[in-house]
């Protein structure tokens, strides 16, 4: 009776056992989350960010971007994000002049929802495409990532979206990060300005094209 009961407590830690380094096979098989680390030798830009001469300051909220004369129809796409152009544009929305603004991910909305202008913005991104006018330190798109390199240094963080383009990330010297695509043709194509807290969101979860 007592080899019988060893026996059995023998068999019940080899199955715990087992099932403690299956376990482990399996936390160590998942991916890790990426975080925005900066290289080391990696450089800041610096200056400041303006779209349609005035200077976008992140955090802020909706009201903020209003009060620098933009406009939004508040309609929010499934990722929160929504258009805003200069309150002067004769079609609003119509026209190829606004950019997107990116809502902090602790906000949820359900389809219909309107966005509130005590919410916070926390990434502007546009595309080459749109025909915004951006002031800040004579970036313009169709540049090459060579020449883009070259001017501001080492990219504190880089990311390859594969077919999507090649991402270059800068700090700058105001705490948002600066997210530069080029394409395939390895020009710039895309610019977003974001908190770090939604940088990290965005490498781990989503691509904003």
């Amino acid at each position: 009776m007592l080899k019988k009961f060893i026996t059995f407590i023998l068999i019940g830690i080899m199955c715990i056992s087992s099932a403690g380094l299956m376990s482990g096979c399996i936390i160590s098989d998942l991916p890790e989350k990426k975080t925005f680390t900066p290289a080391e030798d990696s450089k800041k830009i610096t200056g400041a960010f303006k779209l349609f001469g005035k200077e976008i300051k992140l955090p802020c909220t909706v009201a903020d971007l209003k009060s620098l004369g933009f406009e939004t129809d508040g309609e929010f796409s499934s990722e929160g994000i929504i258009k805003m152009w200069p309150a002067d544009a004769k079609n609003g929305s119509d026209e190829a002049t606004y950019f997107y603004a990116c809502t902090d991910k602790k906000i949820t909305y359900e389809r219909g929802d309107k966005v509130k202008d005590d919410d916070l913005i926390a990434a502007i991104k546009f595309q080459r495409d749109l025909m915004v006018d951006l002031d800040f330190n004579d970036i313009v798109f169709g540049m090459s990532d060579e020449r883009f390199v070259e001017t501001f240094g080492k990219p504190a963080y880089e990311f390859n979206y594969g077919p999507e383009g090649y991402g270059r990330y800068y700090e700058g010297d105001n705490g948002c990060i600066y997210r530069f695509i080029f394409g395939g043709d390895k020009t710039l194509v895309s610019i977003l300005i974001g908190t770090p807290e939604y940088i990290d969101w965005e490498i781990n979860y989503l691509y904003h094209s």
